[in-house]
C-alpha cells in the first residue's frame, strides 16, 4: 500500500487511507517534500495550511551525478540564477505558496559562488 503519492491528487482519491493533520498548531512551516527535482505542493494542502496560518515551501532537490549536472547548469552564472530563481518564484506566486525548501544533495561546482548567495539573499530577505 502507498500512501505517500495518493497525496499528490488535487481532488482527493477513493480510499480511506490517506493523510490527514489533525494539529496544525504544533506545525511551524509545512513542506511538502519529495525526491523530483521541483515539487508543488497540491492546493488542498496549501489551502489547508494557509487556513491554519502554516506557511507551505514546495521543493527543490538535486542528487548524485544528475544533480552535479543541472548545478553546474543553473548555476552557471548570476543571469542563469537570476533565471531559475525567478522561475521559482512565478510558481509559488502562482500556485499560491509560500517559497522553497531548497536541497542541494551533491557536491556544488562552481568556480565563483559569490553571486549565487547574493542572488538567494535578495529573493529570500524581503519574504522574512
Amino acid at each position: 500500500m502507498i500512501i505517500v503519492i495518493s497525496c499528490r491528487f488535487v481532488q482527493g482519491v477513493s480510499s480511506c487511507d490517506c493523510y490527514v493533520i489533525y494539529h496544525w498548531q504544533l506545525i511551524d512551516i509545512f513542506v511538502y517534500f519529495s525526491h523530483y527535482f521541483v515539487t508543488i505542493p497540491p492546493p488542498c494542502w496549501t489551502n489547508s495550511a494557509h487556513t491554519h496560518g502554516v506557511p507551505v515551501l514546495g521543493t527543490l532537490i538535486t542528487e548524485s551525478d544528475e544533480g552535479v549536472a543541472r548545478c553546474s547548469k543553473f548555476l552557471e552564472d548570476e543571469a542563469s540564477v537570476e533565471t531559475m530563481v525567478n522561475q521559482l518564484v512565478d510558481i509559488a506566486e502562482y500556485y499560491r505558496f509560500d517559497g522553497w525548501l531548497l536541497n542541494i544533495e551533491n557536491p556544488i561546482q562552481v568556480p565563483d559562488s559569490s553571486y549565487v548567495y547574493g542572488v538567494l539573499w535578495r529573493v529570500w530577505w524581503p519574504n522574512v
